[in-house]
């Protein structure tokens, strides 16, 4: 579900699809978070996780069965 707000940011169209065109996409597991002070064009996928594109950089070199919340000034990770 796309909120109205976004629903004509292309980029994000974009990011939806490049979720999607995994084969392996559950998509009970797909959850898309807007960072605070952080726009959808500085945004990428990593594992079915909406991320900032500074915060990724090189520092992710693998991740497996991880699920992350973020919610503002909180962020929750899961096993």
């Amino acid at each position: 579900m796309i909120p109205r707000k976004q629903f004509y940011q292309k980029n994000l169209n974009s990011l939806i699809l490049e979720v999607f065109d995994s084969l392996t996409v559950n998509i009970n597991e797909i959850y898309a978070a807007k960072i605070l002070g952080v726009d959808l064009h500085k945004s990428c996928v990593v594992c079915d996780i909406l991320l900032k594109s500074n915060d990724v950089g090189s520092t992710i070199k693998r991740v497996e069965n991880m699920k992350v919340d973020v919610a503002p000034d909180l962020v929750h990770t899961a096993e």
